[in-house]
C-alpha cells in the first residue's frame, strides 16, 4: 500500500500537468472573471484614483494568467490526489481488494468461532460493559419512577 501511495505522489509531482475534468475550466473561468473585474470596477472614470486604473502590461497579464491556471490546476489535483489515496490506498488495499487484511474475517471464519473467542475478538471492553449496565440500570429506575408518577 505504501508503495502505491508513493506511486501516486510520483505521478502527481513529476508527471505532466494534465486533466480532462471540467472543474478545472470552471475554476479557471471564475478566477479570470474575478481578476478582470478588479481594476476597472474599483476606480470609476471620474475618480481621483484614475491614474491607478492604468492597464497592466502584457508580461504582468501573462504572469497573472499563468498563476490563475496553476491555481486552478492544483486545486483540482489536490482533490484528485485525496480521492485516489482514499479509493486506491485505503479502500482497495485495506477493505475491498484481493489481499486485504479483512479477508481473514470472512463469514465462514466468524461462524466457526466459539462464543468465547468471538467475544475476545469483537466484544465490548470492560469499561463499555460497565457503562452500558449503569445506563440500563438508570433507565430501569427512571421507567419505574415514571410508572409510579403516572399511577
Amino acid at each position: 500500500m505504501v508503495e502505491h501511495i508513493r506511486f501516486l505522489l510520483r505521478t502527481e509531482r513529476s508527471g505532466n500537468l494534465l486533466t480532462t475534468n471540467h472543474y478545472f475550466s470552471e475554476t479557471l473561468d471564475k478566477l479570470r472573471s474575478e481578476r478582470s473585474a478588479e481594476p476597472t470596477e474599483s476606480f470609476p472614470l471620474g475618480s481621483s484614483n484614475a491614474a491607478q486604473r492604468t492597464p497592466v502590461g502584457n508580461m504582468e497579464h501573462t504572469v497573472r494568467d499563468i498563476y490563475d491556471i496553476l491555481q486552478s490546476y492544483y486545486k483540482l489535483a489536490r482533490k484528485r490526489f485525496v480521492d485516489n489515496v482514499c479509493m486506491q490506498g485505503t479502500d482497495y488495499y485495506l477493505i475491498t481488494g484481493p489481499d486485504t487484511p479483512l479477508h481473514v474475517f470472512s463469514p465462514q471464519f466468524i461462524v466457526e468461532l466459539s462464543d468465547k473467542r468471538l467475544e475476545a475478538v469483537a466484544g465490548e471492553d470492560i469499561t463499555s460493559i460497565q457503562q452500558r449496565k449503569s445506563v440500563e440500570k438508570e433507565v430501569e429506575s427512571l421507567t419505574e419512577g415514571r410508572r409510579i408518577l403516572i399511577a
